[in-house]
């Protein structure tokens, strides 16, 4: 924070002689920084930015990962050959200054207005230069825009992924990367998954969590087992389940059937496809073991192409809809859960939002507790920003902890995402930065998290 506030008192002491400023986008070009350019890991110090719009009222800023961040001016100042603009988001409750000198150097600093996560991004000592206005940005098509479901795409003729995962702790007075999981996919040569399997670290070992296995024909999965296993037991499988699928004329699913085991349980489910004229799906009709009704979802177009899941009880009453875009990607909806060993209930809210650069994914999601728990229920606040890449670059979580005899408890978690790539544009390596605002330490969350991923390709 000391940081921020000498670069202000700066700034806002430069000479005078008024600079004027067109309401205009702006392309940016970044100098080397001065002095240490990434941290240990290889990541870079400094946000890069690409483009700025300056307008009457409000101030966008278009980062080079694909972040837009967009704040409202508060007060412009004319100091000597350069601008001082005050910026504020409501919404991410965020202020920031942006320093415009007269060689059309750009200066741009934020934090969190609430000192939830102190400094956010500054770029104090990485000048902005070369800028020029340029008219229009241009637009991108709605049909690369695309959700949380296929977050993280892949590009090229892979074959397998690799990824390991390390958490930054704390040992005797050092920071280490401790692995934590790790997963294995491979990928036949229509880039349908064939194998995927994923391990655990316990105490320094590293333990088989799942594995799935996959069969395609014509291109289409007809079967997948997964099988998990019991951490603490070397490959002692807990449960197996099975789906088999079968299709149409048309390769359209008709039917599913997911069957599960453990030692002493099994059961079974089914899932009806009905379509009109064999192609356009309008309801799924889901069957408990005993083939009786446990819920119905039927479809239906909007006026904007939109499609509208709604699902039923089996007694006819409706529960809730979800809509999807014309690609099929969530856009508002709902999702409850059972979870009868400890949450008595799940109420769970998506929103998402599309706009020309990124995805913004907004979760609110309610947990009723059982008998017995500490809380009575624990409300979280999630919001996601994805790139058109469909990598996540940051995301805020609040959590409303409601206490059964004390005062409730609030927590909130940023985190902001950074990437390294290969020469197909996959990223390879991944930083993910979290800072808590957490006074009565109820969380624990690594402060730095490191994903490494081996990508091999046909």
């Amino acid at each position: 924070m000391k940081k921020i506030i000498y670069l202000i008192i700066v700034l806002l002491n430069l000479a005078s002689c008024d600079m004027k400023l067109k309401n205009n986008f702006y392309e940016l070009t970044a100098t080397t920084p001065k002095g240490l350019s990434s941290d240990k890991y290889g990541f870079a110090i400094h946000s890069e930015v690409n483009h700025i719009y300056i307008g009457n009222s409000t101030l966008i800023i278009y980062f080079k990962s694909g972040l837009v961040e967009e704040y409202n001016i508060k007060e412009k100042k004319s100091s000597g050959s350069s601008v001082n603009i005050h910026i504020e988001s409501q919404s991410e409750k965020k202020i920031g200054l942006i320093h415009i000198d007269e060689d059309s150097k750009f200066i741009f600093c934020s934090t969190d207005s609430q000192n939830e996560s102190g400094l956010l991004h500054n770029i104090d000592s990485s000048y902005i230069i070369n800028s020029k206005p340029i008219d229009n940005k241009g637009s991108i098509s709605f049909q690369e825009i695309k959700s949380y479901e296929n977050s993280g795409s892949i590009n090229g003729h892979v074959k397998k992924i690799i990824t390991k995962t390390y958490s930054e702790e704390t040992k005797f007075g050092d920071s280490i990367l401790e692995p934590s999981n790790e997963s294995f996919f491979e990928y036949d040569i229509y880039g349908n998954i064939i194998h995927s399997k994923a391990y655990v670290y316990i105490n320094g070992n590293k333990e088989l969590d799942y594995k799935i296995e996959f069969k395609y024909e014509n291109k289409n999965i007809i079967f997948k087992k997964k099988n998990e296993f019991d951490r603490w037991k070397k490959n002692k499988i807990n449960k197996t389940t099975t789906t088999d699928y079968t299709y149409n004329k048309y390769n359209k699913i008709i039917l599913e059937i997911e069957t599960w085991k453990t030692s002493t349980l099994s059961s079974s489910k089914k899932t009806e496809y009905i379509y009109e004229n064999d192609t356009i799906l309008l309801e799924k009709n889901i069957y408990q073991e005993n083939d009786n009704l446990e819920y119905k979802l039927k479809y239906k177009k909007d006026n904007s192409d939109n499609i509208i899941e709604t699902k039923y009880y089996s007694t006819g009453e409706q529960k809730y809809s979800t809509i999807y875009n014309r690609d099929g990607f969530i856009v508002d909806g709902y999702l409850d859960e059972i979870n009868k060993t400890y949450y008595t209930s799940e109420f769970y809210k998506i929103k998402v939002a599309y706009s020309k650069n990124t995805t913004v994914e907004t979760h609110i999601r309610n947990k009723g507790i059982s008998i017995g728990a500490k809380y009575n229920e624990i409300n979280t606040y999630n919001t996601s920003i994805y790139n058109r890449g469909r990598e996540i670059l940051k995301e805020r979580i609040e959590y409303n902890y409601k206490h059964k005899f004390e005062d409730d408890k609030y927590v909130v978690v940023h985190k902001t995402y950074k990437y390294l790539f290969d020469k197909n544009n996959n990223w390879i390596k991944r930083k993910i930065d979290s800072k808590v605002k957490d006074p009565n330490y109820i969380i624990n969350i690594s402060p730095v998290v490191i994903e490494e991923r081996a990508i091999e390709y046909y």
